[in-house]
């Protein structure tokens, strides 16, 4: 009896050291071992964003990227940078959103939630860093009127009402408007560009004309890049004059929009986007530092 007491012992205690030995991988950074999960996720990484690649090129890239993530982590301690408060409360914001979403996929990976944490921490000290670097008094400086002159160049600031030209049957099914529909519908909207520009009605008035529509209640921006408008709005958008309303039609929707000056102090938006056209103007620059960075740690 004491034998067999002794043998569930034994085998209690290599069950506990097994499993806590299994949070790491037989992966170390400069020595240092890495969390099986941190190492998990840039191994899923890795082959997500290289599917044609083998299998050992795909470790490969996996461990570059754990060795970026290790010396970003450390040239941000090095050179004592400091999150504020609502850095940290995006990173947490942003772990719970990714946690609810894709909470299961991760499990099924071996990526806890601490693992997701410490990822997003790590790309917040990437950020925090290249923001250094760049900043009016860092080593490689770019000045307010270079970020200024990117964001005007590149963004378009504007306000739109969007109406849709398909109705619902009996089946409360989409379907396209008859002609008489549209061409009510289309006068609506030209009517409210023609009161918006003369001054008889403010933008957010004018919405009032037509039924079932959406109104962005304030001015925002966006580049050539966006998805959230169909394709030509941009150019559409971008051909129309400051200060003025145009009415256009992209396949089932019609839009009435009125364009600003982008970089206006009333709306300030610039100072939303300045991180975005620091990214656009020295992001690749950024990442070949971490890369050289990263050259100096040894993922074994």
């Amino acid at each position: 009896m004491k034998k067999r007491a002794v043998a569930l012992l034994l085998c209690f205690i290599l069950t506990v050291f097994m499993c806590s030995c299994g949070r790491y991988a037989s992966v170390r950074v400069n020595g240092e071992k890495i969390s099986q999960g941190i190492y998990n996720y840039f191994l899923d990484r890795a082959k997500a964003e290289n599917a044609d690649a083998s299998q050992t090129e795909q470790t490969e890239i996996a461990n570059k990227k754990l060795a970026d993530y290790v010396a970003v982590n450390s040239e941000f301690q090095n050179r004592g940078l400091k999150l504020g408060t609502e850095e940290k409360i995006n990173v947490s914001d942003n772990v719970d959103a990714l946690w609810h979403a894709y909470g299961e996929y991760y499990t099924q990976n071996k990526i806890t939630k601490q693992d997701l944490y410490k990822i997003e921490l790590s790309n917040t000290y990437r950020q925090a860093l290249m923001l250094s670097i760049y900043s009016a008094d860092g080593a490689k400086p770019v000045s307010e009127d270079e970020l200024k002159n990117y964001f005007n160049s590149h963004y378009i600031a504007f306000k739109a009402i969007t109406g849709f030209l398909t109705t619902v049957d009996d089946n409360n099914n989409a379907v396209a408007m008859s002609d008489a529909e549209k061409q009510s519908i289309m006068s609506k909207f030209s009517k409210m560009v023609e009161d918006i520009n003369d001054g008889s009605v403010s933008f957010d008035g004018a919405s009032t004309y037509a039924d079932n529509v959406t109104l962005t209640s304030n001015a925002i921006v966006i580049d050539a890049d966006d998805k959230s408008y169909p394709k030509g709005f941009y150019e559409q958008l971008s051909s129309t004059e400051e200060g003025k309303a145009a009415s256009f039609v992209i396949g089932d929707y019609i839009f009435t929009v009125q364009r600003f000056a982008a970089l206006s102090e009333d709306l300030n938006l610039f100072e939303r986007y300045r991180t975005k056209c620091l990214t656009a103007l020295k992001g690749e620059e950024f990442a070949e530092t971490v890369s050289e960075w990263g050259k100096a740690y040894t993922v074994a």
